[in-house]
């Protein structure tokens, strides 16, 4: 083929119909996802006669040296190219460490990170249970609810457990005077709290154990008032 088909013509009197050099041919020769200089890593020049690697590297040499499971350039996400030397970073995600301090470590285990070269454990939007918020209204915050498998999880409910009120626990679920004796015991003598704590947030506003509480109690129990507000796991 002539010029202008044989791109090894410069132009139609050109004495010699040159191969052009794999940097600078417009083709990806060594199959790595780059085409010629300098795009691809393996090429020094424009001239250089080969897109491939002139060493073996981390990121090129068929071995996980991070023993993350990946192997090189472009598959391990902590390879740049396939000449990079190194196929590690020290990014939270594969580090070894708890980062975050949720009690898991690096991917896949800790599910703030979404992959090895993630850069930090930590989740990547609020959720129920890293949010420093007892949302279920149990006493307990986050991880240290039991409700939570993870610092991801959306949820810090469980099952109903018990009826808001029921201050004193029986086993009947009645809201009666025995539960504004315990509020009462509770807000103004020390007494023993109740179990689930939001059992004793009668009017539901996130307030444990106070005497709005027992006025709400009293206005249900004697003058026929709304019943006890359902918060958490007090929601039977």
């Amino acid at each position: 083929m002539d010029f202008p088909a044989d791109t090894g013509c410069t132009n139609a009197c050109d004495s010699l119909e040159t191969f052009l050099d794999q940097c600078k041919d417009g083709i990806d020769n060594d199959g790595d996802g780059l085409s010629d200089y300098p795009a691809d890593c393996g090429c020094e020049s424009e001239s250089d006669t080969s897109e491939a690697p002139n060493a073996v590297t981390q990121c090129n040499d068929g071995i996980d040296n991070d023993g993350d499971g990946v192997i090189d350039w472009p598959n391990d996400c902590a390879c740049i190219s396939p000449c990079d030397s190194l196929e590690r970073f020290p990014d939270q995600c594969k580090d070894g460490l708890d980062n975050d301090g949720d009690g898991f470590i690096d991917y896949p285990n800790d599910c703030g990170c979404s992959n090895s070269c993630d850069s930090t454990e930590a989740p990547n939007s609020v959720r129920q249970c890293n949010d420093g918020i007892d949302n279920d209204g149990d006493g307990l915050i986050d991880l240290a609810d039991t409700n939570c498998v993870d610092s991801c999880d959306f949820n810090e409910f469980t099952l109903c457990l018990a009826r808001p009120g029921n201050a004193n626990g029986d086993a009947g679920q009645a809201v009666n005077l025995v539960d504004i004796i315990f509020v009462v015991g509770k807000v103004f003598k020390s007494g023993p709290a109740s179990n689930p704590l939001c059992a004793t947030n009668a009017n539901g506003d996130g307030v444990l154990a106070n005497l709005t509480d027992i006025v709400y109690l009293v206005n249900y129990v004697f003058k026929g008032g709304p019943a006890p507000i359902p918060s958490g796991v007090c929601c039977l």
